[in-house]
């Protein structure tokens, strides 16, 4: 999800959040745990497809910074190599492979 949409969607979950607890306490208290949990959520919704995003950008930097000889990108064994990280990083945050 882009960041735009995210900010969207949290400024109307903050809305709804104003105008449903209407100064009533016991509703102010309860949608304020709702919120709290949905933004931990959030925050710990990771993906196959995010997780192999990030290896690719870091294969991509790592190429623009001169770390990996360009003969590794020509040879396709970028992938090889994205592919390391890939699976290090999923194993890490314990990300399963969707399928």
């Amino acid at each position: 999800m882009k960041k735009s949409e995210i900010k969207k969607l949290t400024r109307r979950q903050e809305h709804l959040v104003t105008r449903l607890t209407d100064d009533q306490d016991e509703y102010l208290v309860m949608l304020e745990e709702f919120y709290n949990i949905s933004q931990q959520l959030k925050k710990t919704t990771i993906t196959n497809d995010s997780t192999r995003d990030i290896a690719i950008r870091c294969v991509d930097s790592m190429f623009e910074h001169n770390l990996l000889d360009s003969k590794y990108y020509e040879a396709d064994d970028e992938f090889v190599i994205q592919d390391i990280i890939h699976d290090t990083i999923n194993k890490e945050l314990n990300v399963k492979e969707e399928k």
